[in-house]
Parts: C-alpha cells; structure tokens; sequence
C-alpha cells in the first residue's frame, strides 16, 4: 500500500499532520487504514509514518461553504489528545482575520504545548517525535501511540466561564514528561518527544464557548502500535 499524506476527512472537516504544508516534504507520511469503514460515526483512522526528531503541528480546518441552522455564526473546538493525556485545546471562530482580506480565518494550528512564561509572555514546546525507553516492568496506558483529535462545533457566549486557562509552564513540563514515559512493549519505542520551550506566535482565542450540538468528530492517527497490526497493509 503506497503512503500518503497524513490527512483525515470527515464530512466538511479535515485535520492535519505536517511542519507547515508548504509542500509534500513537510507532510508527515501516512497509510490509509482498511478498517476505516467500521469506525463510528464521523470517526475517521490512519496510521502514521514518522520519523524520530521529526517537528510537526496539528492542522484544522473547516472546508464548507455556508453554516447553517444552529452552526450559524459558530466556530470549531478542538481537544487534542495524545497517548490519552489531553494536551491541548483551542478554538477556532471562523470569523474573518487580519490576513485573509475579510475572508473567513478557516485554519487553525497547534504547533505544540501552548504555556505562559513567569513573565507572562507566549511559550510553547513544540511537537516532534522521538524514541521512548523500553522497560518491560511498566505498563503503558491503552491509548499510548495515538493521536486523537476531537472538533465540535461551539459558540462564543460571554455568560461562560472560561474553562481552560493557559497553563503555567511547570504544568507544560510535567505533560511533556508524561508524554515519554518508558512502555513495556517495544512497538510502542516511538513517542512524542514536546521540544525546548520556544517563544509562541499562537494569537489565543476567548476559550468562553458553549456547543450548538452533541456531534463529535473524532480523528485518529496512530503512530506506533504492535507490529502485527501493520499486516493490515501488507
């Protein structure tokens, strides 16, 4: 099976993991997962090609034409979870930007763990992936290896409290600790490795949003997993 660029379509949504996507080389490589078909509903699945010390960003974006009904004037949340840790959550309103000549902003990227310095300033450590230890003593929790991303349509209202502050950065270290802890199984060695902390150019959004919906829509790329699910695409 020929490898592709690790991109998920579901409905009018897609998500993606590249560097900046510029061209191909920035892709992260991907093949198309034959059992696809018998994932839930607006769920999509595809397994991951990296390349240990390979940066990356998590890529989202709206590709309709008009919303309507209660998605009127709504925008998208995201959670993004890693090995079943929730690392990162944004929200992108759909409302046009500085630099898109009052066309709709319809892209949002997560280049990594999003922080506020002790001088308040923008941080981040950014996504890359890396080699994890192997101890055969350890267990590892039943999502290690998965990049799961989860958008839901949601509405700004200034009644809500806002549930989801920038964290501080010891809060970023300790989830970038957790992200590359030892496994017992040697198919699951690559992890994602958070970087150096690095100035954030990530304009936040007002996270004070409620859903319009009870629709998820669920994206998952697995990046390491027992060798025996690989035969799938031989």
């Amino acid at each position: 099976m020929n490898a592709t660029n690790a991109v998920l379509d579901v409905d009018d949504l897609s998500v993606v993991i590249a560097n900046k996507m510029e061209d191909d080389e920035d892709y992260v490589q991907a093949l198309n997962d034959p059992l696809a078909a018998n994932m839930p509903p607006r769920t999509q699945r595809c397994w991951l090609l990296p390349t240990p010390g390979q940066l990356f960003s998590i890529h989202y974006c709206w590709n309709g034409h008009q919303r309507t009904g209660n998605r009127r004037g709504a925008g998208l949340f995201c959670e993004l979870s890693i090995d079943g840790v929730v690392v990162e959550r944004a929200f992108l309103p759909l409302k046009p930007g500085s630099n898109t000549n009052g066309r709709l902003e319809r892209e949002w990227e997560i280049p990594g763990k999003f922080f506020r310095a002790s001088d308040n300033s923008s941080m981040q450590l950014p996504f890359r992936f890396g080699v994890r230890k192997i101890d055969p003593n350890v267990a590892h929790p039943p999502e290690t290896g998965i990049i799961r991303v989860v958008l839901y349509w949601a509405r700004h209202n200034d009644n809500v409290p806002n549930l989801f502050p920038p964290l501080t950065a010891a809060r970023a270290l300790s989830i970038a600790s957790i992200l590359c802890m030892p496994s017992s199984d040697p198919a699951l060695q690559l992890c994602v490795d958070l970087g150096d902390p690095e100035p954030s150019e990530v304009q936040e959004n007002d996270m004070r949003v409620e859903r319009v919906d009870n629709l998820d829509y669920t994206f998952i790329f697995v990046y390491a997993g027992p060798g025996e699910s690989l035969a799938w695409f031989d």
